[in-house]
């Protein structure tokens, strides 16, 4: 298989594994006093519910992350003004883009 190819479904499914993660905080953010109370209940019932979609997402993307990208960049290209070093990666952000294009490492 190429590697365009498994950095394509690596791409793809970290999108999918971000979606399901800002569904969750939603849904945690909307049942905030469950969570608050400290005790068994919805809050439960709701991590179990996102474990269960989670689960198998994170073990894909970690199988495809071991196969895409077996060379990471060494990190000695010299870098240009408004260009930062990847902190997962080694690779290079532009001070305009949101997060790395090789392991879409963020900031945020």
């Amino acid at each position: 298989m190429p590697q365009d190819e498994l950095e394509g479904a690596l791409n793809i499914v970290n999108r999918h594994f971000k979606q399901v993660m800002r569904e969750l905080a939603e849904e945690v953010i909307e049942n905030k006093e469950e969570f608050d109370k400290g005790r068994f209940g919805k809050a439960d019932a709701i991590l179990e519910k996102y474990y269960t979609r989670l689960y198998p997402v994170c073990t894909v993307y970690s199988n495809l992350r071991v196969m895409a990208r077996t060379k990471k960049p060494q990190g000695d290209q010299p870098l240009k003004k408004d260009q930062f070093r990847c902190f997962g990666c080694g690779g290079v952000i532009d001070a305009n883009e949101e997060e790395c294009r090789l392991c879409h490492w963020t900031w945020k």
